[in-house]
This record gives C-alpha cells, structure tokens and sequence, in this order.
C-alpha cells in the first residue's frame, strides 16, 4: 500500500511539472504550436493544455507601426506591428499565452521576412527557432484585459517584410487563456491565421538622393551613405540571393544626411543586396563580399 501511495504521489509530480512546462513558453522546449510547418495548429497534447476551443477567436494581422490599421500588403523590407489577437465573452480566463509565425504561403516549412521581440503593451516576449521557423511567444503568462466573460488578450512584436519577390505570405498563431491557476485543466487555447500579399508598388527613394556603399566588395564592413533624404529611422536589411535577411539594424538620418557602418566580417563570400527604407521610401543595392 505504501508503495502505491509513494507512485501514485511521484506520478502526480510529474504531471503538474508536465502540465506547467510550457508556462515560459513552449519554443523553449522545441515545440511549435502555431500550424506553420507541418504542425498541429493546437495545445492539445502532451506537456501542454486542452482542445481547441471555438469560443475563443483568434486574429493576427500586421499595422504600420503609427497605428492600429491592419493592412493585408506589405512592402519588401519595410518594418511592421505584429500584432496577435484573442477575443472571447464566453470565457472567465484572465491570462493568456500565445505563439506565432510568418512563412511563406506557398511553403509553409519557410520563413518569411524577420520576428522581432518589443511593442509597447507587451512584456514578457520572445523570439525563439523551431525547425528552422522564428517562433515570437509569450516567456510568462500574460495578462488579458476586460471582466467576467469577456476578455480581450494582444500580444505586439515587429515583423520585417522579407525581399522582393517573396510573394504571399501567411501567419500562424495560437492563443491560450488560461486561469493562472498551475493546471490544465481550466485552459482554453485555439489558433487563427492571416495572409498578406506582397505590394506592386514599392516606392523608391527620390531622384535628388545620393546613395553609396563602400567598398564594394567588401571585407570586414561596408559604410552606407546618403544625402537628400528624409530625415528620421531607417531600417536596413541586408539579403542573400535566397531572400534570407541576414542582418538588420536601424539608423538616423538627421539633415538629410545618414552615414552608418555594417560588419560583414563573418558573412560568406557572395553577393548580397542591402535594402534601407523608412515608412515611404525604398532603395536596394548589391554588394560584394569576398
């Protein structure tokens, strides 16, 4: 008897250590929950939670970073809100956990454009890789907003648009809420996606701007100048030939005038293309790395 009662004790430890595995985020533990890449768009299963549930509805859309706008089109290379939505008025679950990825429609196992962490009403997040897929995910329980059975859960990260000629693109997400209460059982997951279409019409910077990088080719850094433009952020990505964005930072320009350096010291040799763009302008280049 006692050594029943010992086993069943252990078995029991081990399932709410299970069952609470993925408080921190399921990435972490190599799980992919969102439906990119072959997976199963839920949170049913093991170390995880329940059954998808339909009174739950799930949205992911991306805005321009100035406001709240979705938008179904993307220009190449340009900086978005990722914004990740739960609503429910059937639900009591003040806590929430999610996951969401972007990869490209016609491929579902590729990554499309750039995850990044931050947004202005959101803690607690992180970018981490599964299966080669960026995974943006909670790193704690979140908290919902509203009372009672209605509840509103967000999560905001930055997705940049991947290269020109990357076509559709489709983003996956799951949403959890959950009681904060250690157990499974009183979770309510369910998972949403969205697609956005690449523009047509990718504005290029004016024809008063001067743009150089340099030198060209390349071999521990490359200097970017610019004269005649706006004033203001702007987003620099740089590409190989498979559209993979390879590096990302941003600079200012102030006095219509930018100068910035890249290291490109542990880039293989090749061609890339360098893309620098605000919230309305464009310009790509290519360089050489030897």
């Amino acid at each position: 008897m006692k050594k029943k009662s010992l086993l069943l004790t252990i078995c029991a430890g081990f399932a709410v250590i299970f069952a609470s595995s993925y408080d921190d985020g399921p990435a972490k533990s190599g799980a992919n929950r969102t439906g990119s890449n072959g997976t199963t768009a839920s949170c049913d299963g093991g170390g995880c939670h329940a059954a998808n549930n339909s009174a739950l509805n799930v949205t992911v859309v991306i805005t321009d970073t100035s406001n709240t706008t979705p938008i179904t089109s993307y220009v190449p290379g340009k900086t978005y809100r990722l914004r990740v939505a739960g609503a429910t008025t059937a639900l009591t679950q003040s806590k929430f956990g999610f996951q969401v990825a972007a990869v490209k429609a016609s491929s579902t196992s590729t990554q499309a454009g750039t995850i990044t962490a931050g947004g202005t009403s959101t803690a607690n997040t992180a970018v981490r890789t599964v299966g080669g897929i960026q995974i943006g995910e909670h790193t704690a329980p979140l908290s919902g907003t509203g009372a009672g059975s209605a509840w509103a859960y967000t999560a905001n990260l930055y997705w940049t648009a991947p290269a020109a000629g990357t076509g559709q693109v489709k983003f996956f997400a799951t949403v959890n809420a959950v009681d904060n209460s250690g157990s499974v059982s009183g979770d309510a997951p369910n998972a949403g996606s969205s697609l956005a279409g690449e523009s047509t019409s990718v504005p290029t910077i004016g024809s008063t701007a001067s743009f150089n990088a340099y030198p060209n080719p390349a071999t521990n850094a490359i200097t970017i100048n610019a004269d005649g433009i706006s004033s203001g952020n702007w987003n620099i990505a740089v590409y190989d030939l498979r559209g993979k964005v390879i590096a990302t930072q941003t600079t200012i320009s102030s006095n219509s005038n930018l100068n910035t350096n890249i290291d490109c010291s542990k880039w293989a040799a090749g061609m890339y293309y360098i893309q620098i763009s605000n919230d309305v302008e464009t310009k790509v280049m290519p360089i050489v790395k030897r």
